[in-house]
């Protein structure tokens, strides 16, 4: 399942190869903030980023990132097919 998507937002265009590796795989996709969107993995919910080239975060994103690594909270920064295949693969 593809899940929930906002025509609204800019998007990465490599943002469609990745949802439909994640419906793929059987996992839904939710676009919503403050990352790109959220995915069920292992059960527990995940903030995804999805980049594009060497685009950075926002100050806001770098934030939210930086609280998910001090607090021990998973999230996921995707690039790639393959980089979504790994992390699938690895739970």
């Amino acid at each position: 399942m593809i899940g929930w998507r906002s025509r609204y937002n800019k998007r990465d265009g490599n943002e469609p190869l990745i949802i439909a590796a994640l419906a793929a795989c059987g996992i839904t996709w939710v676009e919503a903030g403050p990352l790109d969107g959220w995915v069920a993995l292992s059960h527990q919910w995940t903030p995804c980023e999805i980049k594009n080239g060497r685009k950075g975060l926002t100050k806001g994103q770098k934030e939210f990132v930086a609280a998910c690594e001090r607090d021990g909270n998973p999230y996921r920064i995707w690039r790639s097919v393959e980089d979504v295949l790994r992390d699938v693969e690895a739970v």
